[in-house]
């Protein structure tokens, strides 16, 4: 991954997927969650739903475009989940 790209990512960090319907679990306790993502042209559409700790879904799946015919650029907030009580939560995307 280009480095000027990895300045501009939390902790220049970066994970990613090119397979289609991959996903990535997310557990945390808390009221609230910010995702953050990059922009691209070969990005798609990615899909974010909030589960309690059973995997129970509480929140309907959100679908979020992450394509950008600008250059591939870091550190979006892309989605913002509203706040919640506080507990167990997972996070779960898909694309």
């Amino acid at each position: 991954m280009d480095r000027q790209f990895l300045q501009h990512c939390y902790n220049s960090d970066s994970h990613s997927s090119s397979t289609t319907g991959a996903t990535a679990t997310i557990a945390f306790t808390g009221t609230r969650i910010l995702l953050y993502s990059a922009y691209d042209t070969s990005s798609g559409i990615m899909g974010v739903t909030l589960s309690d700790s059973s995997g129970t879904a509480v929140t309907p799946e959100v679908q979020v475009s992450l394509r950008s015919d600008a250059p591939a650029t870091g550190n979006y907030l892309v989605y913002c989940q509203p706040h919640r009580c506080q507990a167990d939560h997972m996070c779960s995307r898909s694309g």
